[in-house]
């Protein structure tokens, strides 16, 4: 993409679908990090003072649980962009999902903590197909040659540090002042505010400027359709709900902490787990567009395994600590 080509309108010298994207960018971690802090303080403050009892260790656990499960959850929600719904359709229907676990947060105030962790899970599972596929549309943004590709990510990640910079020092003296609804309830006007921004500018824009220069089409469609994953990914929903209500009401007994001794013990048992399904989910994935001519395929299971220890080091340091 030469400059020529843009030169009518630009975002600081970038394409100008990336101010819609940074925005939304940011205010998707503006109600992430807004949320994550209270998970833990309203989980173990006494019932007198408005939170759930939890003891400090269960409320870390759970903590941990939900920020490993963020990162891991990416790795299957790329891949049904890729596979399925296309970029566009997995950050929107991400956002979606986001907005309902904010939504099922805020309703736990009235109807009881189920919806809490409900909450919690939706938030999970929407992540897993936002994160990883509105950084894919940031790229499709540049032709391969375009040497601003760069300074576009540059310029993206700092609507990450801008969201998660100030989502503390807005919703943290709220929350002090009114409660713990209304931290959790900002956090979820933030993902509002991304979910309307998305929909209303940054698909206008993408659409706008693909008929201008054309984009790769994977951002507006999966890049091979695969069969029968809708209905795959309808059973699992339906059986991860399932659990979800059996263990919400005690049928199936859930202890987050659990023997430490035994977690630390099965720690390797656990990456060993983990690591084939992601190695296996990365063989699936038929997309190539974007591989440089000769990199070796361990390279890309050296990322997989990157980001499986990551997950399980969230995990492990609420859980262990």
């Amino acid at each position: 993409m030469s400059h020529s080509a843009t030169k009518t309108k630009t975002f600081f010298g970038h394409p100008y679908p990336l101010s819609s994207l940074f925005l939304t960018e940011m205010w998707e971690r503006f109600s992430f990090y807004g949320v994550r802090p209270l998970l833990i303080l309203f989980m173990s403050a006494a019932l007198l003072q408005g939170g759930m009892g939890l003891p400090i260790e269960q409320a870390s656990a759970i903590v941990g649980i939900f920020a490993g499960g963020v990162y891991i959850t990416s790795l299957p929600g790329g891949w049904l962009a890729d596979n399925w719904l296309g970029q566009r359709r997995a950050v929107w229907y991400g956002s979606l999902i986001i907005a309902l676990g904010h939504l099922s947060i805020a309703l736990s105030a009235f109807v009881g903590n189920t919806f809490f962790f409900v909450g919690l899970l939706l938030i999970v599972l929407g992540t897993g197909l936002f994160k990883t596929c509105i950084t894919v549309m940031v790229g499709t943004l540049y032709k391969k040659e375009d040497t601003r590709r760069d300074g576009g990510f540059s310029l993206f990640y700092m609507g990450i540090n801008m969201g998660s910079f100030i989502a503390p020092l807005i919703i943290g003296p709220l929350h002090e002042k009114y409660g713990w609804h209304m931290g959790f309830g900002l956090g979820g006007l933030g993902m509002l505010v991304a979910l309307f921004i998305f929909r209303f500018y940054a698909i206008p824009q993408m659409r706008r400027y693909d008929k201008e220069v054309g984009l790769d089409s994977t951002w507006n469609r999966p890049t091979t359709e695969r069969k029968n994953v809708g209905k795959w990914v309808t059973l699992a929903m339906a059986l991860l709900a399932g659990l979800v209500v059996l263990i919400a009401n005690g049928t199936i007994p859930f202890n987050p902490t659990g023997d430490r001794q035994k977690l630390r013990v099965h720690y390797f048992h656990l990456r060993g787990t983990l690591l084939p399904v992601y190695v296996l989910l990365c063989g699936l994935n038929q997309q190539r567009a974007f591989t440089p001519a000769g990199l070796p395929d361990p390279a890309g299971c050296g990322g997989i395994l990157l980001v499986c220890l990551r997950a399980e080091a969230d995990f492990l340091q609420h859980l262990c600590a």
